[in-house]
């Protein structure tokens, strides 16, 4: 049976970054097909030649509408009729081992709908940076996408499918899960960046790169500070390694070929910054909650 794999990526330069290459290398055995999304540009060489070595077509797109764009111009491109599975996946986390326990445990799954976790942050719903799209669910997936397009403002792109395409799926009758539940970890937010040490120790084989990267929004900074979380991306590559003693993991040394660069004023910034805000926090009490649903709100 055929499936593919739409994998979204952007980046600036000319050559495809190593991790993102780690990342197809492990999706290579369980598709048939992956096509390579990605913004307009010209790739070297070496990035043409190890799309063509390993049969992955790409398809350059004018960057709207995020990683959704990509996906629903791709959608509405192929003809996906003859396929039992789709994969729509972004090049948003770092894939650090093997997803090959993920997709044994999928294969033996009556699920329409999936994802490698999923989180009840506003409602319930699938994280779309790793998204399993099975026969029963395509059509609907399709019929959805058609129906609400490009989304070019952010809000809208998380109304719309971050958390509208799993309630729509939900409300079908279609049977959803994920490899792992949110429920373990913290419950309340994102549980990919509030809960990821616990998720990597049981064996979540992914990162967020903003995590990695310190890439993170205004918004997603101040969010941050309300919660107890580690600065330091040496700490999870410590606990990467740690967890994965027996796997051939990724080298995340190489993420210095991709701009990667560990600033350490930084990073102590950003500790200091998150241990005067919760203690703020616990002195100010009730002007505290006032200062949250009023200031920070206003801010994000």
């Amino acid at each position: 049976m055929k499936s593919i794999c739409f994998f979204s990526s952007y980046f600036n330069e000319s050559d495809i970054p190593v991790y993102v290459k780690f990342y197809l290398d492990n999706l290579l055995p369980h598709f048939t097909k992956i096509i390579f999304l990605t913004n307009e540009k010209q790739l070297d060489v070496e990035s043409n030649e190890y799309l063509i070595r390993n049969a992955m077509e790409p398809f350059y797109i004018t960057n709207e509408g995020y990683d959704f764009g990509m996906w629903y111009k791709a959608l509405m491109k192929y003809d996906l009729s003859g396929y039992y599975r789709i994969g729509l996946i972004n090049d948003s986390c770092i894939l650090f081992k093997p997803l090959d326990e993920y997709f044994l445990w999928l294969n033996n799954q009556d699920l329409d709908f999936s994802g490698i976790i999923d989180s009840s942050q506003y409602n319930y719903h699938i994280q779309s940076f790793f998204t399993i799209i099975n026969k029963n669910a395509i059509s609907y997936t399709l019929n959805y996408f058609k129906k609400n397009g490009l989304q070019s403002n952010r809000k809208n792109v998380i109304k719309v499918y971050e958390l509208g395409w799993s309630s729509y799926i939900q409300s079908k009758g279609l049977k959803m899960g994920a490899f792992f539940s949110y429920k373990k970890y913290h419950g309340v937010g994102n549980p990919s960046v509030y809960g990821i040490t616990e998720l990597i120790r049981d064996g979540f084989p992914l990162i967020k790169k903003k995590i990695i990267f310190r890439t993170f929004s205004k918004a997603e900074f101040i969010d941050i500070l309300k919660h107890p979380f580690r600065h330091d991306p040496n700490y999870y590559f410590r606990i990467i390694r740690e967890a994965n003693e027996k796997e051939n993991i990724f080298n995340f040394k190489l993420l210095s070929q991709d701009g990667y660069k560990r600033n350490q004023i930084e990073i102590v910034f950003s500790f200091f910054t998150s241990l005067l805000f919760r203690l703020a926090r616990f002195l100010l009490g009730p002007s505290w909650r006032y200062y949250k649903k009023t200031i920070l709100k206003r801010e994000e």
